[in-house]
């Protein structure tokens, strides 16, 4: 039995992992601006869960043990009484787990307002509300584009993107995706850009410096176009947006300055980010995005 147990605890690691104890809103650069007091209960939540997840593996291990000592006790009286005293041991130390893991995610949906506090009780979504029409509407320029230390600057993040907190509402998704794409599409959206929280990508960085995946979605424009985005405000229903760059992904460099802004000014609009994301995956699948396996989105 301590075999199994130090096993165990080889593959502990693996078991957090597969968790995701922390929420991806509260890790990378801006993790101060977007874990807020939801990912605090959500993180919770998220540790109650693996404590049960773990106590179930121990428990099976138990009554694995007890059910051999009980098999080879052949009369022994101290080994078969040993053996019932671990199985009742450990269906008590079930039930009491599991009733507390009910009662506390129960009181968590029912203060939370996080749906039905018996069906998906488990699960704790932090949603945010839409952005105001104003913020929607906004038009960044090449002025406030260049503003920062790329071409694209701190005036866009601010002004133009930060401020969307719905990026990653499924009301707001559920326009551009459809059945269990929805969550996936949100959960992509987490991932990526942390709902929104950055618009131009702190990894995926040319040989210049400037960022080649833009928007809450992250679309990659060194081999991406944009698309139907007129009807948001872009300068045109096709950006040939690859033609800003020379070379692709981190081999890039802005070569067209006029059109890359063009593309990230269209992006700066959600609906637009949107549309694109969507057309996207109906063309190439969700594996583009690098966050659909490493964010378990691929497991929804």
């Amino acid at each position: 039995m301590k075999w199994a147990f130090i096993a165990l605890l080889a593959f502990l690691p693996d078991i957090a992992a597969a968790q995701q104890l922390v929420p991806v809103a509260c890790s990378g650069p801006s993790a101060p601006l977007t874990c807020g007091s939801c990912e605090l209960v959500a993180m919770i939540n998220n540790v109650i869960q693996f404590v049960i997840v773990l106590a179930t593996i121990i428990a099976a291990i138990i009554l694995v043990w007890a059910g051999f000592l009980l098999v080879t006790s052949a009369g022994n009286t101290s080994q078969l009484e040993k053996a019932k005293g671990l199985f009742f041991n450990v269906v008590i130390g079930l039930i009491v787990l599991l009733a507390a893991f009910l009662i506390v995610n129960t009181i968590l949906a029912a203060l939370l307002n996080t749906g039905s506090p018996v069906y998906n009780w488990q699960t704790i979504e932090c949603v945010y509300p839409d952005r105001p029409a104003d913020l929607l509407d906004y038009r960044p320029t090449s002025a406030t584009i260049g503003a920062g230390t790329g071409l694209i600057g701190d005036n866009l993040l601010a002004d133009a993107f930060f401020s969307n907190e719905g990026i990653c509402s499924q009301d707001f998704l559920g326009d551009y995706f459809t059945g269990d794409d929805v969550a996936i599409a949100a959960c992509v959206a987490q991932g990526e850009s942390a709902c929104g929280a950055y618009f131009e990508s702190t990894v995926d960085l040319g040989t210049d410096g400037n960022a080649f995946s833009l928007s809450g979605f992250q679309i990659n424009l060194s081999v991406h176009d944009i698309e139907n985005c007129a009807q948001y405000g872009a300068s045109s229903d096709y950006l040939n947006c690859t033609d800003a760059f020379s070379g692709t992904d981190f081999g890039s460099s802005v070569s067209n300055e006029d059109i890359y802004i063009q593309c990230a000014e269209a992006l700066a609009d959600p609906r637009c980010a949107a549309e694109n994301a969507s057309r996207l995956r109906e063309r190439d699948g969700w594996g583009i995005w690098t966050q659909y396996e490493a964010n378990g989105c691929n497991r929804l």
